[in-house]
């Protein structure tokens, strides 16, 4: 893997060095009979980590035993303190003990046992001294490898946390550290959009805020995060306003012979275009990010990708289109006019990237400036190779995993990109599901994953986390495990997911989940879009009866079990939208082509829908504000 700059000290593959949990030394006593026999004990001056770790590991610590084990500053331990000191973050004495935070990998996070000591530490700082989190990090891995918490889902009933009253463990040794230097899922739980359809709906917005709040536990346990400071969204909002009066001509020229970019924004956003051959706006751009790394020397890269949406034209200009590959793949422009046949704009935009990046790299070497691989400028370039100084983000499109073409197709894409660019970043809407019906993509998403660690992925984001956890939480939990390490073992987690959370009822849990990947694997053979019939053929009342079938065995292996048989309840609530779901899209996809009469069955399919979610309220299962705002 390419290393970037100073900052990727060594290249990390996401390798345990050495990890043991036994008792081969002793065992040191951290809670007993509800009272602490331990103390978390910090530097004198932590970082900000370290004050997050401590106060995350005294939380953990009295939900699994009921004591509150105390915490204090190094200096401040009083001479009559009595227990195992826990040591969190940088001390004085995990100094001594030989653990050195200054030697540490980026994010590298140690938890170690020694014969009086427990020490919980890692990386909180970058040496140009940027935060990070890794002594939280460290607190989160103890937790749940070494105390056996787990958190399926947010909120109480996704949530595993051992009762102990004596909180004892033998040896332990883990040292270990993420395999990218960015690793983020979106998280979509309570924004201005769902305000309105929470409003809509007539519910109280209070449990969506709750629901965030428990959405952030659930994040922060499973580690995300990154070593990477940058920017790669779209770039290029203000310059219609700065620049069209004096410089017209660094706008797209159109097909009516003007470069008028003037027409009212996107969905919210700007969607100028930009004649991204011309001298003058490439030396702009390079200036902006110039003074953008100046101003901000810890800022790893700025953004110089192009604005999303409208139907303004690329340029159309001759200098623009001699960029172009003429042996490129044909692509379809919007426009006023309709889509417009052309070849890919990925070498022109390749080019353009380039172009600023020798500037910026002359004025700030070891920086980066970032940009998508998306819309028309997501195909590999032809004939272009990107300055070493880009960072390309490579965007997945919403119904990957859903047809196997289009995934094949992505992974030749990435392929391509990684002969072309050395520096890759995935940025995937693969989350977004299918509609919220209950779906599993896991060992495809799994495989995706090593395959890009194996050709130069340096980072990943996982977008379109829309929050349907009893249909979708598995594909959450796993791919937010893969950022960490892409190449775990996803039947072994699909495993501990199920005995954690399901207990007696894990096997029946586990042959759900199977069923579920199997209509999602046939969906994708199908090489189609998933469109109303898909779903209608895959998600049939005879498909439905098998899962529900499953769910039935769970329920019945779960016994006395009251929280097993909630969190099935749970499963069963999700599969009880499918039928809702399916008929919605049927009827709303026969409206579109039909009569009065079609148009009448989706709207009573509509009512049943507005129903449902008003019998489910406010809840976890699906994210019913999300679900009206996309038209879902």
């Amino acid at each position: 893997m390419e290393t970037i700059g100073w900052f990727r000290r060594t290249v990390f593959a996401g390798t345990v060095f050495w990890m043991a949990v036994s008792c081969c030394r002793g065992e040191l006593i951290l809670a007993e009979n509800g009272h602490p026999r331990a103390m978390i004990v910090t530097g004198d001056v932590p970082s900000a980590a370290a004050v997050r770790a401590a106060d995350d590991l005294q939380m953990w610590l009295e939900r699994i035993s009921g004591a509150v084990v105390p915490v204090f500053r190094e200096s401040d331990v009083p001479e009559s303190a009595d227990g195992v000191p826990i040591l969190v973050g940088d001390t004085r004495r995990t100094r001594q003990l030989g653990l050195i935070p200054e030697d540490f990998q980026l994010e590298e996070i140690v938890v170690q046992t020694f014969p009086d000591a427990l020490v919980i530490t890692g990386d909180d700082a970058r040496p140009d001294g940027v935060p990070l989190a890794g002594t939280e990090l460290a607190v989160s891995a103890f937790v749940e490898q070494v105390l056996g918490v787990r958190m399926l889902w947010p909120g109480p009933l996704g949530e595993i946390v051992p009762q102990q009253e004596t909180v004892r463990i033998g040896d332990v040794r883990i040292r270990d550290a993420p395999a990218l230097i960015g690793r983020s899922m979106g998280n979509h739980a309570f924004n201005g959009v769902t305000h309105i359809y929470i409003d809509a709906l007539g519910w109280d917005r209070d449990p969506y805020r709750r629901f965030a709040e428990e959405a952030d536990l659930w994040f922060r346990f499973h580690r995300p995060g990154g070593s990477h400071t940058g920017n790669y969204s779209h770039a290029f909002g203000d310059y219609w306003d700065r620049f069209h009066e004096d410089h017209p001509d660094w706008f797209a020229l159109q097909p009516d012979g003007t470069r008028d970019n003037s027409q009212p924004e996107t969905d919210g956003y700007p969607s100028h275009r930009l004649c991204v051959s011309s001298p003058g706006l490439i030396r702009q751009v390079a200036q902006d990010a110039i003074t953008a790394l100046q101003n901000n020397p810890t800022l790893d890269a700025v953004s110089v990708s192009p604005n999303d949406g409208g139907l303004q034209t690329f340029c159309l200009c001759d200098r623009c289109e001699s960029w172009d590959a003429p042996d490129g793949q044909i692509v379809q422009m919007r426009s006023r006019q309709g889509p417009i046949p052309h070849v890919s704009f990925s070498d022109r935009y390749a080019r353009f990237y380039s172009e600023v990046a020798k500037i910026v790299a002359a004025q700030c070497p070891g920086r980066h400036i970032g940009a998508y691989a998306y819309s028309v400028y997501s195909l590999a370039p032809k004939r272009e190779t990107l300055h070493p100084a880009v960072i390309i983000g490579f965007v997945h499109g919403s119904k990957i995993y859903f047809n196997e073409d289009k995934r094949r197709q992505a992974r030749d894409n990435w392929l391509q990109w990684s002969q072309r660019c050395r520096k890759l970043h995935v940025y995937s809407n693969g989350l977004m599901g299918l509609h919220a019906l209950p779906t599993v993509i896991v060992h495809r998403l799994a495989e995706d994953m090593r395959f890009y660690a194996d050709h130069g992925m340096l980072m990943a984001l996982f977008d379109c986390h829309f929050h349907h956890w009893a249909t979708n939480g598995l594909n959450y939990y796993v791919a937010v495990k893969l950022l960490w390490d892409p190449y775990l073992d996803v039947d072994q987690l699909i495993d501990d997911y199920c005995r954690a959370g399901f207990g007696p009822a894990a096997p029946a849990v586990r042959r759900w989940f199977e069923e579920l990947e199997r209509i999602s694997d046939a969906i994708a053979a199908e090489n189609r879009r998933p469109d109303a019939d898909t779903v209608a053929r895959h998600y049939s009342d005879a498909a439905l009866a098998r899962l529900s079938g499953l769910l039935d065995e769970a329920a019945q292996a779960a016994g006395a079990d009251a929280q097993v048989a909630d969190r099935i309840r749970f499963l069963r609530q999700g599969l009880d939208y499918a039928p809702i779901c399916r008929d919605y899209l049927v009827t709303k996809a026969a409206a579109e082509a039909g009569n009065k009469w079609d148009r009448r069955r989706h709207t009573a399919a509509a009512v049943r829908r507005t129903l449902f979610f008003g019998r489910l309220g406010p809840t976890r299962v699906i994210h019913a504000p999300w679900l009206l705002y996309q038209d879902w």
